[in-house]
């Protein structure tokens, strides 16, 4: 059994909680935005408070770290997790930038810590039959993937969040923030590797009203489509949307096409695979759910559990995914800003 240590709580640290009491483990530990909310917590859940992030990360009576923080504090922390060697389940996205993911895969080198972003998606096993199926050479090559990621949580201009403030300096958000998981996901079960980038880019929702009364200008994406060129030759075109009304919570899918067959997976449908073949009706492939209707969190954390105890990093996103994520984000916004495709030379 690992002591588990959790930074930053909400609606996410609240689900964490449920996974590490049902893989069994200890949560030794939680701290959240103030000492207030510590306290609350930890009473909550019958464990120990700390006062700070950095309080947790560096106690002896810590294994291990989520860190489930606000993005611009995902660099501070991890990289005190990998100085300590403590093994660090970090949320999405790794980095603000590719300044703060470099600094993170320089301070990997040498150290046999377990490393994991939370690109959830591929815990699902329909997502992992996926992958096995394409390596299994079942759909034949792939020729196009389709993808949307669709929500409404920000439909209306009186809604606010940490995501939208400019203070916080998030320069991507549709793709960053909900995008990223799709482009993951469909990487992690196709296996192909991008050679160039379009994104056209969107703010639908122009100006939002903070709690204090106070309009602000958004900088960020409302709206994006990101399109792929793939080495093999393949084909990519994804839309991501936070203010898609009727498009309650998240709403994801994703459809491959090969030269011999289709496939249709739907999120809200996780436990069916469409697949498609030439003139022919679909066929509905069942497969098991998440467990415990965790969005696959469940069996990513399962698997980064079983790589601390040295089983290696099947089935996760690791910290050279998440770093290559936030390259493909800087990519893409250099893309969208002058308007040209853009050839990725991701060195690592």
């Amino acid at each position: 059994m690992h002591r588990v240590g959790l930074i930053g709580m909400g609606i996410i640290g609240q689900r964490y909680i449920d996974i590490v009491q049902k893989t069994g483990h200890q949560l030794a530990g939680v701290t959240g935005s103030s000492a207030h909310s510590s306290n609350v917590y930890a009473d909550l859940y019958d464990t120990k408070p700390f006062q700070s992030w950095n309080e947790l990360v560096n106690s002896p009576s810590i294994d291990i770290v989520i860190n489930n923080t606000p993005n611009h504090l995902h660099f501070e922390v991890n990289m005190e997790c990998l100085k300590l060697g403590k093994p660090i389940y970090a949320e999405k996205p790794l980095g603000r930038n590719t300044a703060e993911t470099k600094g993170m895969m320089e301070a990997l080198k040498g150290k046999p810590v377990a490393n994991v972003v939370n690109y959830n998606r591929r815990g699902f096993p329909a997502v992992r039959q996926i992958r096995q199926m394409i390596e299994a050479g079942e759909l034949g090559d792939i020729l196009l993937i389709r993808g949307n990621y669709l929500q409404d949580w920000l439909l209306f201009p009186q809604t606010w969040n940490w995501r939208v403030d400019p203070a916080n300096g998030e320069v991507s958000r549709a793709l960053a923030d909900i995008g990223s998981h799709l482009v993951d996901m469909s990487l992690f079960v196709s296996g192909l590797t991008p050679r160039s980038v379009f994104y056209e880019k969107q703010t639908l929702i122009p100006m939002r009203k903070k709690p204090s009364g106070e309009w602000i200008k958004i900088e960020n994406e409302d709206y994006g489509t990101l399109m792929i060129r793939f080495t093999s030759g393949a084909q990519g075109v994804f839309t991501f949307c936070q203010t898609a009304a009727g498009h309650i919570g998240s709403d994801m899918w994703v459809e491959i096409s090969g030269t011999r067959k289709g496939l249709l997976w739907r999120e809200r449908e996780e436990d069916k695979i469409i697949l498609k073949r030439y003139n022919d009706e679909d066929e509905v492939i069942g497969v098991e759910p998440s467990r415990f209707n965790t969005h696959g969190q469940f069996e990513v954390f399962s698997d980064f559990i079983s790589w601390v105890d040295g089983n290696g990093p099947e089935g996760v996103a690791t910290f050279s995914d998440g770093h290559f994520q936030v390259y493909l984000m800087e990519l893409a916004m250099k893309s969208a800003e002058t308007g040209t495709w853009q050839e990725v030379r991701f060195k690592g």
